[in-house]
């Protein structure tokens, strides 16, 4: 490309200031032609060459792909699945922690139950001492045990953003213009910009 650039500056007539070759040739050097990258292996940068320009969570998910694709050499199919299993591994502690205040949570679900029906029959009656007898002991029983409503299912609700970018930043990159993830699928899904002919995936 430089080389075209050049040949094109210098037909144009041998007075152009050198400032401007200079420039010329440099702005032709940054062109990412479409063709060529089809051809070659991709290189970190690519997306952004190209002006994938999305929000910045699916962004970051997008360009963390691309590198994780580019430094492992793997193909896009198998990028996606060790990036997927990469994140769930990461959010492992967190999840055996919720795990744990959900098990935690079961073992005094009876002792739970019983005094939150005592509770709202309670407030059913207009029982003031007994609606807060009844407050009172519930939650005692949830501070001595450490039980929440809410750390149970931490685990579970964290996970969800991270599954809707990954979504979305796999949605762009079948838009971009190098033709990688086309020619990057397995078994009978030969390509990835393409939804599964047979539905297997969905289904699953």
């Amino acid at each position: 490309q430089p080389v075209v650039a050049g040949s094109a500056i210098a037909s144009a007539g041998s007075a152009a200031a050198p400032s401007t070759v200079t420039e010329a040739v440099g702005s032709a050097a940054n062109m990412v032609d479409p063709g060529i990258a089809t051809q070659t292996a991709m290189q970190i940068g690519d997306l952004a060459r190209y002006g994938l320009e999305t929000s910045l969570p699916t962004r970051t998910m997008e360009y963390f792909l691309e590198y994780a694709h580019v430094m492992s050499g793997l193909p896009w199919w198998g990028t996606i699945g060790v990036v997927v299993v990469g994140l769930r591994l990461a959010m492992m502690p967190l999840a055996a922690w919720s795990y744990k205040h959900q098990m935690r949570a079961a073992q005094f679900q009876p002792e739970l139950t019983l005094l939150t029906t005592k509770l709202n029959t309670a407030k059913m009656q207009n029982d003031v001492m007994s609606t807060q007898l009844y407050t009172h002991e519930l939650t005692k029983l949830r501070k001595k045990h450490d039980l929440s409503i809410f750390k149970p299912m931490l685990g579970n609700v964290v996970q969800i953003p991270f599954a809707i970018i990954m979504f979305l930043a796999i949605g762009d990159l079948v838009k971009v213009p190098i033709t990688h993830m086309s020619s990057s699928g397995f078994f009978w899904i030969t390509d990835l910009t393409q939804h599964d002919p047979n539905f297997i995936l969905p289904g699953v």
